[in-house]
């Protein structure tokens, strides 16, 4: 690589400065302000843990999970990271089984949450968010190792500090279910 491409970075960088500069964001960047529908999702800031079980295998596994979420760029967007944990046999002591980054944020345009899930295998899961009464429900779309397939995370509040969820998955619609999972958290910590 030449000396130009850094140089070039460079004067790009400056001549940006010098433009926040002169339009009065000298010291701090122009940050917008978060939807007001993102305070609804302050209740899922801190530390959550949970025990549940996984359905969708050919047996049950029970598991613990440990989410962090917090609010990024002035409260934009969620950010949550789940890690689960459980005993594999014939090992005695849990190992991590699954990680996953979610990011969730609220589309001014479409008027609704918008959610992207990470994980482990590399493909970015999208779906909506909704509130329903007391509860907060996450739709995916068809993923593509599972076509064809839908699921969902339906969050029950039992109170401030606790919560239940109960995943599914559907191939015609809703129209029937099968459960995939459930889980019961916790708050251990933050807000």
């Amino acid at each position: 690589m030449s000396m130009r491409m850094p140089l070039v970075v460079l004067c790009v960088l400056a001549v940006a400065l010098v433009a926040s500069a002169e339009q009065g964001g000298g010291d701090q960047m122009m940050m917008p302000t978060p939807p007001k529908e993102m305070a609804k999702l302050d209740a899922m800031v801190g530390t959550w843990k949970g025990t549940g079980t996984i359905y969708a295998m050919e047996s049950p596994m029970k598991f613990d999970t440990v989410i962090k979420g917090a609010k990024r760029f002035q409260g934009q967007y969620l950010v949550q990271e789940e890690t689960l944990s459980t005993v594999m046999p014939p090992a005695t002591t849990p190992m991590v089984v699954h990680e996953e980054m979610r990011v969730t944020w609220y589309d001014t345009t479409a008027k609704t949450y918008r959610i992207t899930s990470y994980d482990e295998t590399g493909t970015p899961m999208s779906g909506t968010c909704r509130f329903d009464g007391d509860k907060f429900i996450v739709e995916y779309e068809s993923l593509p190792f599972d076509p064809g397939q839908k699921y969902r995370a339906i969050g029950t509040a039992q109170g401030k500090d606790k919560l239940v969820v109960v995943g599914e998955s559907s191939s015609d619609n809703w129209k029937t279910t099968t459960k995939v999972f459930d889980c019961t958290y916790q708050r251990a910590g933050g807000m």
